[in-house]
C-alpha cells in the first residue's frame, strides 16, 4: 500500500491523497467558505501506510481564497 495523506477534521477524514513519487500529496477538502480564516489545529494531517499511521499535525492558520463571483 502507497502511503496515504489524511486530512481529519476532529476524528473525521475530510480528505486524503496518495503520495506521488516526487515525495508530495495534493488533497482538496469540499465545504470550505471563501474568504475564510480557518485556526491552526482546525485540521489535522498524517500519513498512513500499512505500518500503520504517523502522529497528527496541525495544519497552519490559513485563509481560503475570497470567491470569483
Amino acid at each position: 500500500m502507497a502511503d496515504v495523506l489524511k486530512v481529519y477534521q476532529g476524528e473525521d477524514v475530510v480528505g486524503q491523497a496518495e503520495r506521488a513519487e516526487d515525495g508530495t500529496a495534493s488533497v482538496t477538502i469540499g465545504g470550505l467558505e471563501a474568504g475564510t480564516e480557518y485556526a491552526e489545529g482546525t485540521y489535522q494531517v498524517a500519513f498512513s501506510n500499512d505500518a500503520g499511521e504517523s502522529a497528527k499535525v496541525d495544519v497552519p492558520l490559513f485563509t481560503t481564497k475570497e470567491s470569483a463571483e
